[in-house]
């Protein structure tokens, strides 16, 4: 009976025992845009942390005149300060394209705007940026800067 009863508290440990989650913050998803985007806050954290950012854009097939292209760009603040982000690129032209990055994580400062915009448009695109926090029960993991 002990190491039955044993067995289940150890059981229970573990079940309740939680790892660092990787949960979402914030996005954005717009389909079928034409025009630029200004400089948009996405969010700004409340807390310094590790996040991490999957940035992906689409444009599918165009017919009309080639007119350059769609950039899109995020940037943000480290807790070192320097400034941070990616730029992908997806030409008007009359087949479809297809442009993501790696999730990149960051370690980014507490109280300074995470940021996107899209420069360009005349043809149609798509484009999704989602940013996730890591976080350990309902506290935000890693929290401390260096």
């Amino acid at each position: 009976m002990k190491k039955i009863a044993c067995l289940i508290l150890l059981l229970s440990a573990i079940a309740f025992a939680q790892e660092p989650q990787w949960t979402v913050v914030s996005n954005v998803v717009v389909y079928n845009q034409t025009q630029g985007v200004g400089q948009t806050t996405l969010f700004t954290p409340s807390e310094t942390g590790l996040y991490r950012v999957s940035f992906y854009m689409s444009a599918p097939p165009y017919a009309g005149p080639l007119v350059g292209g769609v950039i899109a760009f995020y940037d943000g603040t480290d807790v070192s300060g320097v400034i941070i982000g990616e730029a992908i690129t997806t030409p008007c032209r009359g087949t479809p394209s297809q442009q993501s990055t790696i999730p990149t994580t960051y370690a980014l400062a507490a109280g300074q705007p995470f940021t996107y915009t899209v420069v360009g448009g005349g043809c149609p695109y798509n484009l999704a940026i989602v940013v996730e926090q890591l976080v350990q029960g309902n506290q935000v993991a890693f929290a401390k800067a260096p």
